[in-house]
C-alpha cells in the first residue's frame, strides 16, 4: 500500500519542469526534504524543550507551521530566496547584433534602401 502512495507525487513533480529528473535526482531532492524537515523539527522540539525548562507555554508560531509544510511539500518558504528566483522571470536572450560593422552608415545596417537621396538646393 505504501509504494503507490510513495509514487504518486513523483510523476506530478516530474511533468513540471520542462527537463525530465533521472531516479536519482529524485531519490537525492527527496534525502535532503527529508533531512530539513529532521533539522525543522528537532529545532522546534529543542525550543519547545527550553520553554518548558523555564516554565512557559509553548505553542508553534505560523512562522513553525509554514516552515515545516514549505519543508515537507519541498516548496520555497514565502519571501525566501529560493522562491525570488523559481519567480524571477527567465532572462530574455541577447538580440543578435544587427548585419554590418558600427563604422557603416544607419541604412547599410538597417538594410534601408532609401528610394532617393535628398538634392542639394543651391
Amino acid at each position: 500500500a505504501e509504494a503507490p502512495a510513495a509514487e504518486a507525487p513523483a510523476p506530478a513533480k516530474e511533468a513540471t519542469p520542462a527537463k525530465e529528473k533521472t531516479a536519482e535526482e529524485l531519490a537525492a531532492e527527496a534525502a535532503a526534504r527529508d533531512a530539513l524537515v529532521a533539522t525543522i523539527e528537532a529545532d522546534i522540539a529543542k525550543r519547545k524543550e527550553r520553554a518548558e525548562r523555564f516554565g512557559m507555554p509553548f505553542e508553534m508560531s505560523d512562522l513553525d507551521k509554514r516552515r515545516l509544510e514549505c519543508a515537507r511539500t519541498g516548496k520555497p518558504m514565502p519571501g525566501s530566496k529560493e522562491e525570488a528566483e523559481a519567480r524571477r522571470a527567465k532572462k530574455m536572450p541577447k538580440p543578435k547584433p544587427r548585419d554590418g560593422d558600427k563604422s557603416a552608415g544607419r541604412d547599410a545596417r538597417f538594410q534601408n534602401q532609401p528610394k532617393s537621396k535628398a538634392k542639394k538646393e543651391d
